[in-house]
């Protein structure tokens, strides 16, 4: 969803009723947050939910949780793996992809987890860049 859908469709919710309704982290595109790109706006944003032990699953391909249509993300390009325990934190996988996936600009190493930590900026091959955040620090993002 595009930032600015998701910014109508809930911004009259109070900070508390935002926190309460959305205790799920974020991936937000990168925008002008960093002055970089078209405007905040325009960029995806994705409410990582995870269901049961079922991961999220960025790739091309359309069976996966978040499309990503760029020709440098993989057809099964990383996963998100999502606590399976409340209070642990958010991992992600990189799934051997082609053009790998980066942590704060290090590539990781395919098939073994990294934490997440909020605010951290994630990168699907060499354009597909995203910023990981948690509830709070996404509504001081907007």
């Amino acid at each position: 969803m595009q930032l600015q859908d998701f910014i109508k469709r809930f911004e009259a919710l109070s900070d508390e009723a935002f926190a309460s309704n959305f205790g799920h982290p974020f991936l937000l595109e990168i925008g002008q947050v960093l002055e970089t790109g078209p405007p905040l706006p325009e960029r995806s944003v994705f409410l990582l939910r995870a269901r049961g032990d079922h991961d999220v699953v960025i790739g091309r391909s359309s069976s996966c949780d978040i499309q990503l249509s760029v020709e440098n993300v993989s057809t099964r390009h990383a996963t998100l793996i999502a606590p399976r325990v409340e209070g642990q934190p958010w991992s992600i996988l990189d799934a051997n992809s082609t053009n790998g996936t980066f942590l704060e600009g290090v590539r990781l190493t395919p098939g073994q987890p990294s934490q997440l930590v909020s605010s951290v900026a994630v990168r699907f091959g060499p354009a597909s860049r995203f910023t990981f955040l948690d509830s709070k620090s996404f509504l001081r993002a907007l």
